[in-house]
């Protein structure tokens, strides 16, 4: 367990040593080339707070009835749980409050399918983006492997056969899936919903870098920079150790921007964009607070139902 705590910090650290040098080495260019405007940040941070919404939709359209809105507040509380090391502490603390609120679909293979259809989402979206503007082999390739992960997504046999393995893949390592006895079927109406909100959550995001970045002189297309973010992003969540894919994100960047401008724009462009969700995840704090604290204040005020005297 100590071993295992070492390398997830030393992991985020290298990510911020990795971000530190590359600022610092490219810090002239960096001043000759930002243009800066906080009406700028402003705007990518009304869009970013949408995509986060869009986010969290997609996690609530997975449960049903009531469980919506709960799910949909809890996701928006646990946001910021994602930049803590190690990168398990925000499906574990979303998957346990789900359970704390009485989700029974709040399960770790509810949060698999999720994961598979937040990646495959932004994988769909960027690589379409980044197809329609430069049509090479390996943008074909990776729009052909993000159908077949949407594929994989949208398969409910598969998804069944996912829902019965692991569980017994976890019991092997001595844990259980709490709600495994409860879970309910999800639907592919609700799935293909779950699906559309993740990929515009994902272009939210994408599209507050796209400003973000836009600030830097001799950056490309607005298009072109939404879709590299969108690859990147489904990559760095896949790397589940680097906590908010802090590095990996970076390094896919670079590989589909570093050829136009140099590397210190584009790292500097990433940071910018994390500060810019950082806060919009906070405001995402503050409004599932105030959507609780309201169905709190609801439930006090609504009387109990009479039962008849026999």
């Amino acid at each position: 367990m100590r071993r295992r705590f070492r390398l997830e910090w030393l992991l985020a650290l290298g990510g911020v040593i990795f971000l530190v040098i590359g600022l610092a080495s490219g810090w002239d260019e960096i001043s000759e080339s930002f243009d800066w405007t906080p009406g700028r940040f402003l705007i990518a941070l009304a869009i970013s707070f949408a995509g986060l919404t869009a986010v969290a939709l997609s996690w609530a359209v997975l449960h049903s009835g009531p469980e919506r809105a709960r799910a949909f507040r809890s996701y928006l509380l646990v946001q910021p749980a994602k930049h803590v090391p190690g990168g398990v502490a925000h499906p574990m603390s979303l998957i346990s409050a789900s359970s704390r609120e009485g989700s029974v679909a709040g399960s770790t293979t509810l949060f698999l399918r999720f994961s598979l259809l937040l990646v495959s989402g932004g994988m769909a979206h960027g690589l379409i983006l980044l197809f329609a503007w430069d049509q090479t082999l390996l943008a074909v390739g990776a729009v052909i492997a993000s159908i077949g992960a949407g594929a994989v997504a949208f398969s409910s046999r598969l998804a069944a056969r996912v829902e019965e393995w692991i569980p017994k893949v976890m019991k092997r390592f001595g844990k259980d899936d709490p709600s495994s006895d409860a879970r309910r079927p999800v639907s592919a109406v609700q799935t293909l919903g779950a699906w559309l909100w993740a990929t515009l959550g994902i272009a939210g995001l994408a599209g507050g870098f796209a400003v973000l970045a836009s600030s830097f002189q001799g950056m490309p297309s607005p298009v072109v920079l939404a879709g590299a973010f969108g690859v990147s992003w489904a990559v760095g969540y896949l790397l589940v150790p680097f906590p908010a894919g802090l590095g990996v994100r970076e390094t896919g960047l670079l590989l589909f921007l570093g050829s136009t401008v140099g590397a210190g724009p584009v790292i500097a462009a990433s940071v910018l964009q994390r500060v810019c969700q950082m806060v919009a995840e906070l405001l995402g704090v503050l409004l599932g607070g105030v959507l609780g604290a309201r169905e709190r204040r609801l439930s006090r005020t609504t009387p109990d139902p009479v039962t008849p005297e026999p």
